[in-house]
């Protein structure tokens, strides 16, 4: 259903947000460990499966990318912020 790359290109972002990204899809659908292991070594898993496994590790990717976003964009507006003095 899904090819060797895009399964690929998937792990590497995967990788780049999340420490243990199989234990996250298996958490978040509900699927055995060696289910989606099998799916991101590129073995035959069942069709819906293989859909929900991509579709989550997509949607973790959105999300993480978003936060990861929103903790740079926080941390510079602390950054540009005036410093008060104490006890104003």
């Amino acid at each position: 259903m899904f090819l060797l790359q895009d399964i690929n290109l998937l792990k590497q972002e995967l990788s780049k947000y999340c420490d243990n990204y199989v234990e996250a899809i298996v958490g978040k659908t509900g699927l055995t460990y060696p289910t989606v292991h099998k799916f991101f070594r590129g073995e035959k898993i069942r069709p819906s499966n293989a859909r929900n496994i991509y579709e989550t590790g997509v949607d973790l990717i959105e999300a993480l990318k978003s936060q990861k976003l929103s903790l740079i964009e926080r941390a510079r507006e602390l950054a540009t912020e005036p410093l008060r003095a104490a006890g104003s």
